[in-house]
């Protein structure tokens, strides 16, 4: 074997300097990738855990007119019958919706999103007057009464969907997007009442 000369050092020297900085590239863009993924994965965790907050909130939304339509159930069943059975399952059901005494849940929403609450509030309000208004009117004049104010009442009852489907789709949309984004929803607790 023959040994290298001294000519074919620097020619050697100048292909492992060429070897080490082609590893040293391709060792920076590895780490380049890593940290793009590792910060793409870090964003994807938050945006998920937003939109859990998010739907959890949209949740408790549905579930407080799930209890609002439920006790309607209730009122129409009595209005139908007049049994005493059926008007304790109308107070039953009133009660649970805790809205007669605490009043709306608080629903954690964006400055700008509030006056849909406040709106829906109104509308809940105005809802659950007419409703023991006309238990009232079954209650002490009779069928006929209750059927009247029924009839009166009608266009509230169409009044109560549109707030509700605005705040739902709303909090939906926020759900959905990410918090860079300006969402219009924030996570709260779900344990959490509004203060009066």
């Amino acid at each position: 074997m023959s040994r290298p000369s001294s000519a074919d050092a620097p020619l050697r020297l100048s292909f492992r300097i060429k070897i080490n900085f082609i590893l040293g590239v391709g060792l920076a863009i590895l780490a380049a990738v890593g940290t793009l993924a590792y910060r793409s994965i870090d964003e994807l965790v938050e945006t998920s855990r937003y939109e859990s907050a998010a739907l959890a909130e949209l949740g408790r939304l549905e579930n407080f007119i799930g209890q609002i339509r439920r006790t309607e159930s209730a009122q129409r069943k009595y209005l139908i019958t007049g049994n005493a059975a059926d008007l304790a399952i109308y107070r039953t059901a009133r009660r649970e919706t805790r809205f007669d005494t605490e009043g709306q849940p608080h629903f954690d929403v964006a400055p700008d999103q509030h006056r849909l609450l406040v709106q829906l509030e109104g509308v809940v309000r105005e809802r659950m007057r007419l409703l023991e208004a006309t238990v009232d009117a079954r209650a002490r004049q009779g069928l006929a009464a209750a059927i009247a104010r029924v009839r009166a009442s009608r266009a509230v009852a169409v009044g109560f969907a549109v707030p509700v489907r605005r705040v739902a789709a709303r909090l939906s949309t926020a759900a959905r997007s990410h918090p860079s984004k300006q969402a219009l929803l924030r996570p709260c607790h779900a344990n959490q009442t509004r203060t009066r």
